[in-house]
């Protein structure tokens, strides 16, 4: 890892090795960048369904991101795993990875990334101020890059939608651990501070 941060110092043309970095951890899928309530239609759209795709605007974001990438993507922000990941790579493999660095790595590593984030390339990346969130062991709604408790019931509901209507991509199982411990944020059972497995 050294070897490698140092290279993403050194050389502009490592953007795509910092990405890979960086994304072990956190990468916010292009389509969250639109309402929540929204994300639910990309999903649908992502796994072929015909009405949602008939939104000339979702179809657009479908075919620019992929399909499999806007899933696995979106079930990775959301901090949900499923058995059937095409990448082979889970929310859960991230939770391990975290766990078991030394806290002089994590603190390497948020250096890296917030010197990333000074740059004109990256700007303020949510996925950077996502992973050092984590790397610093804040709270689930800073990981989430969540700021009121509204936000924290939409995401909730972008989730029960989720697993009701996708139930193999997003397991119940998999998701209530999200959607309870936000919803308990929400209405002030639990801490805004309270972290999720790692």
């Amino acid at each position: 890892m050294p070897t490698v941060i140092s290279r993403c110092l050194r050389e502009d043309e490592s953007r795509h090795l910092a990405l890979g970095v960086l994304w072990l951890f956190r990468n916010r899928p292009y389509n969250l960048d639109w309402p929540i309530s929204a994300w639910p239609r990309f999903i649908d759209a992502a796994a072929g369904d015909e009405d949602a795709l008939a939104d000339p605007h979702v179809a657009e974001e479908v075919d620019e991101c992929g399909r499999d990438y806007l899933m696995e993507g979106t079930r990775h922000w959301l901090m949900v795993s499923s058995p059937n990941s095409p990448y082979g790579r889970t929310w859960h493999d991230t939770l391990p990875l975290v766990a078991q660095m030394t806290t002089a790595e994590r603190q390497a590593l948020v250096a890296f990334f917030s010197h990333l984030a000074t740059t004109s390339i990256w700007g303020k990346d949510r996925s950077i101020v996502s992973a050092n969130a984590l790397l610093t062991g804040r709270g689930v709604m800073d990981v989430l890059l969540i700021r009121t408790a509204a936000e924290c019931i939409e995401i909730t509901d972008a989730l029960h939608a989720l697993e009701t209507r996708h139930p193999s991509e997003f397991p119940p199982h998999d998701v209530a651990p999200v959607k309870n411990l936000l919803r308990d944020i929400a209405v002030g059972r639990r801490s805004p501070d309270t972290i999720l497995g790692w």
